[in-house]
């Protein structure tokens, strides 16, 4: 249970970081 919950975690974590390098790109990209 606890390495399923560290799994669910990481994948969160990933998919978040990758919104925001997405938004921060977008952003960059509409700024220039």
């Amino acid at each position: 249970m606890g390495v399923l919950f560290f799994y669910k975690y990481s994948i969160n974590f990933k998919l978040t970081f990758l919104t925001l390098s997405i938004t921060l790109i977008n952003a960059f990209m509409i700024l220039r």
